[in-house]
C-alpha cells in the first residue's frame, strides 16, 4: 500500500490534502522547502513599477527581459529587478503581491531605498 504525502500537516498549501489528514491515517506528513518570489521591476527611469510572484526568479526575469512590445513590461520597457522578498508558500507570496500592488508609489521607493540601504 502506497501512502500519500503531505508536505505540511499545520499550513497545507492544498486545502483537498488538509482535509485528507482527517480521513486518510496513510498520509505521511515531511517537511518539504518551498521557495516562492514576490518581486519588483522598473524601468531606467524608475518611475513605471511591476509587482509580480514567481517560484522560479532567474526564469522570470529572463521571460521580462525577453517580452515584446504586446505585454505591459515590453512596451514600457520594465525590465530591472529591484526589489524582491522570498517565502516559503505561494498564498504568502501571492498576499504579499496584492498588498505592494495596491501601495503608492512613495512607498514602493522607500521600501526599495531601505533594501538598497541595507545591503
Amino acid at each position: 500500500m502506497s501512502s500519500l504525502i503531505c508536505y505540511s500537516k499545520l499550513n497545507c498549501p492544498c486545502a483537498l490534502v488538509a482535509q485528507s489528514h482527517k480521513l486518510n491515517p496513510n498520509i505521511d506528513c515531511m517537511p518539504r522547502e518551498h521557495k516562492y518570489y514576490t518581486y519588483i521591476l522598473t524601468h531606467e527611469r524608475n518611475h513605471i513599477f511591476y509587482v509580480g510572484v514567481t517560484n522560479n526568479i532567474e526564469r522570470r526575469i529572463f521571460e521580462h527581459k525577453n517580452a515584446t512590445h504586446k505585454t505591459h513590461v515590453g512596451y514600457y520597457n520594465i525590465k530591472k529587478l529591484v526589489y524582491f522578498e522570498e517565502h516559503q508558500w505561494i498564498q504568502e507570496a501571492i498576499r504579499r503581491e496584492k498588498a505592494l500592488k495596491k501601495w503608492k508609489q512613495e512607498w514602493k521607493i522607500n521600501i526599495i531605498t531601505e533594501k538598497i540601504r541595507s545591503g
